[in-house]
């Protein structure tokens, strides 16, 4: 799949084909053993059975565990393929399937935890896929928490826990794990400099931009990864600006194309954002408004964030200048809570202006209406309007290159499945 991404195509096809052809070998040998018998889930093995038929078992559930886990990863990686690679992946005699994905690392989960690590990264991907795209939350919750009943000391699991409860807004408790993570990797000081980065995250989306700036101070200058270097370094600059340390921001700014991966969603942002402080000198009282009340909104501190929102407005009133892309942002961004709230109506009401007042004339923030579109997609699946959800989804499609596309795109396909 990283061969796909990073255009070398032939090589991509090569080894696609010939992976494909060892999983289809090794899914002949889980047929025979199903037939022998052999495939009884470890966890139904019987304490009194012959130790050597305990193995023989185990060693059999170990086979079929691993080729679930590699046939599901597989094929919903390469059902994630950029349309453009996908004629090539279909003239090998071969489609990505996520839904069988889906299924076949869910089967991987289902193995014994204890006994087959391939199970543990089963488990630990179907919670991924529970959470981020089957919408069965408290089967995920159900997952973690025999996980964590397995494995109680676990940095890997205890921050992956961490993650996912950020992601609902459960920041005091995400805050927990990645502590508890990062006590229990001592002996691995690269993950507890991530871990590091992690809780800034955290203190950075309730805007305690203080206490974040050693933790990511840190991750820059002793992280050994490329990962988030860039953005990390984009929260830093912004740190240091609310925190009146400003020289800093603009040294910081100056260095951080360093860091940019290409094609990377998080980088790019980083960099054209970077770069346009550097060339209007400052952070406005719109762009400090705007982060803080996004912050919130990424918190699920939402009642917080429409303070913020309400300056944002007498800011944007206020204003001697014309201001349509922050009119854009800052209506999309209402939108976003409200349908968060689950206040359709209003939701729908900003969500129109963003992208019908203000979206025709935006000049850099392009990313709003595609963006908007989706919000309002997701309010008219809530109302069980399907066809102007769909119409929705086929309005973004137009819009290409703007940020964070790669992610919205995840986002359509599930809303696809409700359509």
């Amino acid at each position: 799949m990283l061969l796909f991404r990073r255009q070398y195509v032939v090589y991509a096809s090569y080894y696609l084909r010939k992976s494909w052809k060892e999983y289809e070998q090794a899914r002949d040998i889980a047929r025979e053993l199903e037939q022998d018998g052999e495939l009884v889930k470890s966890t139904e093995l019987n304490e009194d059975q012959n130790s050597t038929i305990n193995n023989e078992k185990i060693r059999s559930n170990l086979i079929i565990t691993q080729l679930s886990f590699g046939l599901g990863a597989f094929n919903y990686l390469v059902s994630t393929l950029p349309p453009m690679f996908k004629w090539i992946v279909e003239l090998l005699g071969f489609e990505g399937n996520s839904q069988y994905g889906c299924e076949k690392l869910l089967e991987a989960s289902s193995f014994d935890l204890k006994s087959i690590p391939r199970a543990v990264w089963g488990c630990i991907a179907s919670v991924g896929l529970r959470w981020f795209f089957l919408d069965q939350k408290q089967e995920a919750y159900n997952q973690l928490e025999l996980l964590l009943s397995i494995y109680p000391n676990s940095a890997i699991i205890q921050s992956f826990c961490g993650n996912i409860y950020r992601r609902d807004g459960k920041i005091e408790k995400s805050t927990d794990f990645f502590k508890q993570a990062q006590e229990n990797a001592n002996t691995l000081p690269q993950m507890q400099i991530t871990i590091g980065y992690e809780l800034a995250t955290n203190l950075f989306l309730f805007n305690k931009f203080e206490e974040a700036i050693p933790l990511i101070e840190r991750y820059l200058e002793k992280s050994t990864s490329t990962n988030f270097k860039a953005y990390g370094a984009y929260k830093l600059g912004f740190c240091y600006w609310m925190t009146n340390n400003k020289d800093k921001t603009f040294s910081l700014f100056s260095r951080l194309p360093d860091w940019v991966r290409p094609n990377m969603a998080y980088d790019t942002f980083a960099f054209r954002k970077s770069q346009k402080f550097l060339t209007q000198g400052n952070f406005s009282s719109f762009d400090e408004l705007y982060l803080l009340a996004s912050n919130l909104t990424d918190a699920k501190r939402f009642d917080e964030a429409i303070e913020i929102l309400i300056k944002i407005r007498k800011t944007l009133l206020t204003s001697k200048t014309e201001l349509i892309d922050e009119f854009a942002q800052y209506h999309y961004l209402k939108g976003l809570i409200f349908r968060e709230i689950e206040n359709i109506e209003k939701a729908r009401k900003s969500l129109h202006k963003a992208i019908c007042d203000f979206g025709p004339n935006i000049r850099e923030e392009i990313w709003v209406v595609p963006h908007s579109y989706i919000e309002l997609c997701e309010c008219y699946v809530k109302l069980n309007d399907l066809t102007k959800a769909r119409e929705c989804i086929n309005r973004t499609k137009k819009f290409t290159k703007y940020d964070f596309e790669k992610q919205l795109g995840i986002r359509i396909k599930k809303l696809q499945s409700f359509c």
